[in-house]
């Protein structure tokens, strides 16, 4: 399964574990790398512009609850990282003004710092 493959999947829907384990099989790597693998993807495509917020979104949700409820864990580092950064930006925090943007305020800044720590090794 490839990586636009897996990625489509998760923007409708949690994946089927028999899913991760074809893309995981592919690359020929562990889950936690696989997991690594299509979160990083969703960063670095949503930094360069090349997928939405929403869609990237839905994707880290639905890996996120696969991983909890299929694997009873949390997404291993960078993937909850990931997550974390779309989550942050689901919602108006508190002190936010109406007006805030808070995919703008959260969600871009944190994916730009993981970027640049996640590159810089």
């Amino acid at each position: 399964m490839s990586t636009d493959e897996i990625l489509t999947i998760c923007m409708k829907r949690a994946p089927s574990t028999e899913e991760i384990e074809a893309y995981r099989g592919k690359l020929g790597v562990t889950v936690e790398e696989a997991l690594n693998s299509i979160a990083l993807t969703l960063a670095r495509r949503y930094d360069a512009g090349e997928m939405a917020f929403f869609d990237c979104d839905i994707a880290a949700n639905s890996l996120y609850s696969w991983c909890l409820l299929k694997r009873d864990h949390v997404l291993p580092e960078p993937a909850l990282s990931v997550f974390l950064a779309f989550d942050e930006g689901e919602y108006r925090h508190s002190g936010d003004a109406d007006d805030v943007d808070t995919e703008a305020k959260y969600t871009r800044p944190m994916i730009k710092e993981l970027l640049r720590g996640i590159d810089a090794v």
